[in-house]
């Protein structure tokens, strides 16, 4: 669109009908075909009132320096960058009906600034790229509240090397159509589609919502160094599973499917849901190399889920079945070389499928 400015009382006016140019895209209230660079002191606000546009969007990447960037609100995505964003600079922030940032298929990289998203719909992320994610420093902030919506999501690996990170999620699990019942699809604040690395970000996450989680990722996750800190309140409670069996799902701190290993930093996670996870792993979990010092706290204080009545307490009676409240789990095996490890549970304390071995460090169960 073509402008006219009056730079001396800062009032600009369009002299074209964006409308009735043939051909032309309309993908925001904010839009370039090209590469968008935020570049000085001043300010921008960006509000999006189309049904089905972006506050900014950009057909290339964007790269943010300097200045006050504000997206006040957007029906689609707060700022749409198909080949990448990159913090480097300045302060932005986004309120949006859909995903606040989202990178397409390229990476979003966060050096330094600060940013701040807000997205309150069902089944939308904070941030989300499909390819790494990159957390080097600045400040982030983020609060989603809709049902199975996550803080920020990363189709390939995702690292936290430093920075500030705050987020919170109100957002309930969601049961979607499967089979002959349904599968939980969950909250989560951050969310990785392959391995998760952490090594040096100061991370605060708090999960409120039924079966909510902190940390999911569906690859390995490794922890080196940094503040992480995780509070997770949601319940969890049963459900019909795909086979047409009642089950129940419970939020977690930390939900993994691959191995998790922690060779620095300070852990600290804490969960009263009923039925809920600090640490929840389907590989191996190791504690320590033998020579770092680790410090993991891990708290569960909920109660336990009754999937199936027990039919007496008799010889040969049974209890029923239960989903119960469980500090550190894993179906591999569960190795301690060195660091600290402090445990307060519900129920149990370490439970494994595979086998526990306690080789040095210091391990305190209290309950």
């Amino acid at each position: 669109t073509r402008f006219k400015c009056d730079w001396s009382s800062d009032v600009c006016s369009s002299d074209l009908n964006y409308t009735t140019v043939p051909g032309e895209d309309q993908k925001g209230a904010f839009f370039s075909e090209g590469k968008v660079d935020v570049i000085g002191g001043g300010q921008l606000t960006v509000t999006g009132l189309g049904a089905d546009q972006h506050g900014i969007a950009s057909d290339e990447d964007l790269e943010m320096l300097e200045g006050t960037v504000s997206v006040a609100s957007a029906v689609k995505d707060g700022l749409h960058a198909s080949e990448g964003f990159y913090m480097n600079g300045g302060n932005l922030t986004v309120h949006s009906s859909g995903d606040g940032i989202d990178a397409e298929s390229h990476h979003i990289e966060l050096n330094c600034g600060a940013i701040s998203v807000v997205s309150t719909s069902p089944d939308v992320k904070a941030m989300k790229c499909d390819s790494v994610f990159v957390m080097n420093g600045g400040e982030l902030e983020i609060s989603v509240s809709g049902n199975q919506s996550k803080g920020i999501k990363g189709g390939r690996n995702m690292y936290f090397n430093g920075g500030t990170l705050t987020a919170s999620t109100s957002g309930a699990a969601v049961l979607t159509v499967s089979g002959s019942g349904t599968e939980p699809v969950y909250s989560s604040l951050i969310s990785a589609d392959s391995n998760l690395f952490f090594n040096g970000t100061t991370i605060s996450l708090t999960a409120t919502g039924q079966g909510s989680r902190g940390i999911s990722g569906n690859g390995n996750v490794t922890i080196t160094d940094g503040i992480l800190t995780v509070a997770a309140s949601g319940n969890g409670t049963t459900y019909t599973n795909a086979s047409g069996v009642t089950d129940a799902y419970h939020g977690a701190c930390m939900r993994i499917d691959g191995d998790l290993t922690i060779s620095g930093g300070t852990s600290t996670l804490t969960n009263s849901g009923k039925g809920g996870k600090g640490m929840d792993a389907d590989g191996a979990i190791t504690l320590g190399d033998g020579t770092s010092n680790p410090v993991v706290n891990i708290t569960t204080t909920g109660t336990s889920i009754t999937i199936t009545s027990g039919g007496g307490g008799g010889p040969g009676g049974s209890s029923g079945t239960h989903d119960e409240a469980k500090a550190v789990k894993a179906n591999g095996n569960v190795t301690m070389n060195s660091g600290t490890w402090h445990i307060a549970s519900a129920d149990d304390g370490i439970k494994t499928a595979g086998t526990c071995t306690l080789n040095s460090g210091e391990l305190v169960i209290a309950n």
